[in-house]
């Protein structure tokens, strides 16, 4: 199962690029097989995106829309997850948000595991 996070934040035109290469790469993933969750803010565009993947590539797409940059939101995420028994194989984020700098150093990033 791959979890994927569809997200636009920040400098339009540099988070529709980004928007763009991470739907072509979660085509990738459902025209391999895989089965995908797809998580953002607008429940609209995620199941349209939904639609055509299970029409296209006849897999299963769960759609849960989720605030990432909220821990609540995360912490519901991870839940509604383990209640419907799906486990991620492969997560692609493009959340929009993050901290900038070493990572391993990084104080700022909040590791979470559902």
């Amino acid at each position: 199962m791959i979890s994927t996070n569809l997200e636009q934040r920040y400098d339009h035109n540099a988070d529709h690029r980004c928007l763009l290469w991470h739907r072509a790469l979660v085509k990738k993933f459902a025209a391999g097989g895989d089965n995908v969750v797809l998580t953002a803010r607008s429940e609209d565009k995620l199941k349209e995106l939904g639609n055509e993947l299970r029409q296209l590539h006849n897999v299963v797409v769960t759609v849960i829309p989720s605030d990432l940059s909220n821990l609540a939101e995360v912490d519901r995420l991870c839940d509604s997850m383990r209640d419907r028994g799906i486990e991620i194989d492969t997560v692609v984020n493009n959340a929009g948000f993050g901290a900038l700098g070493n990572f391993l150093n990084s104080r700022s990033i909040v590791l979470r595991t559902c």
